[in-house]
């Protein structure tokens, strides 16, 4: 999926960009979190196959905590903007 952006909105300080960047400096530190625990336990033996069902358990958990943060910020900034 795409974004379409409008040049002066996407460019300003504040804008859709600075926005974007912010929010993937949050996102590669927290993988950089979880990754490093991986990491620290797939080289043990065996537990390979144990690791892929907790990252798939994992990732289902992150996927709902992302979508009610989600619905979190639509409620602040609904309230913010009224």
């Amino acid at each position: 999926m795409e974004l379409v952006y409008i040049d002066e909105e996407y460019q300003k300080e504040g804008g859709l960009r600075s926005i974007c960047n912010e929010l993937k400096k949050s996102f590669q530190k927290g993988r950089h979190h979880i990754y490093k625990v991986i990491d620290k336990y797939i080289r043990k033996d065996d537990l390979g196959l144990k690791m892929l069902e907790v990252a798939k358990i994992l990732g289902k958990r992150i996927e709902k905590r992302m979508k009610y943060i989600s619905m979190k910020l639509d409620e602040m900034m609904a309230y913010e903007s009224s």
